[in-house]
């Protein structure tokens, strides 16, 4: 006799074994328990690069709210970055700031020298509007989009390097720099959607970094026609 009942499929969540060694003996309130699983669990479910999540996911999440709740009932955003930030999560957890579609956000990411590295690189990019220096002549700004595209996406082909070239003569390299930034922010780690964002922008206009829907927009049309 075949049996109709299918056994149950179970996908699973990578957990540091920080969890189940030194923060296990030292957890002694199960809230505490369910805070650190549940970060992780929300983290592994992100599809950021790299994988993070924020304050105010954190703080929304239906599972959380009520035990960071208990921990102040004024500022629960604040209530949450102190429990993450215990002395006894240090080593599990890392509270980071960064300009997310144009507003500051504090997010959390798993405390890894990788984590470090990619977040590092996002808030370089996004202390300025451009990540160059205005003063540079073409040949390093030339250089620098080169940098700019093996840092954020990968390794340069032939093919790409050409179009890369021809992105520098033809848009301002504010919107290039620009365009970068807003790639890595959306986890859009592509030159096609970076050279879809500048076109974009020679369509509709550019302010502020964003595409279109602006009063006052500019437009480099000499700059262009040049």
């Amino acid at each position: 006799m075949t049996s109709t009942n299918k056994s149950k499929e179970f996908r699973y969540t990578p957990t540091p074994n920080i969890v189940f060694g030194k923060l296990l003996d030292e957890i002694e309130d199960i809230n505490n328990l369910k805070f650190i699983l549940r970060i992780i669990w929300m983290i592994d479910q992100s599809k950021r690069k790299p994988k993070y999540i924020t304050i105010k996911e954190i703080t929304s999440d239906k599972i959380l709210y009520p035990i960071i709740y208990k921990e102040s009932v004024k500022e629960i955003e604040t209530a949450c970055i102190s429990m993450i930030q215990k002395p006894s999560l240090n080593e599990l957890l890392m509270c980071h700031q960064i300009n997310e579609n144009g507003s500051h956000n504090t997010i959390v990411a798993l405390n890894t020298s990788r984590n470090k590295t990619m977040l590092f690189k996002i808030q370089q990019i996004d202390q300025s509007d451009s990540v160059f220096q205005s003063t540079v002549d073409i040949a390093e700004e030339t250089s620098n989009i080169f940098k700019l595209y093996e840092d954020n996406i990968g390794v340069l082909n032939p093919i790409i390097a050409d179009e890369l070239k021809a992105a520098e003569n033809t848009y301002p390299h504010d919107w290039v720099s620009s365009a970068f930034k807003e790639a890595v922010l959306r986890n859009k780690r592509s030159w096609q959607y970076i050279k879809t964002i500048l076109e974009n922008w020679y369509r509709e206009g550019k302010t502020d970094g964003r595409v279109g829907g602006n009063s006052k927009k500019s437009r480099y049309g000499q700059y262009f026609r040049r």
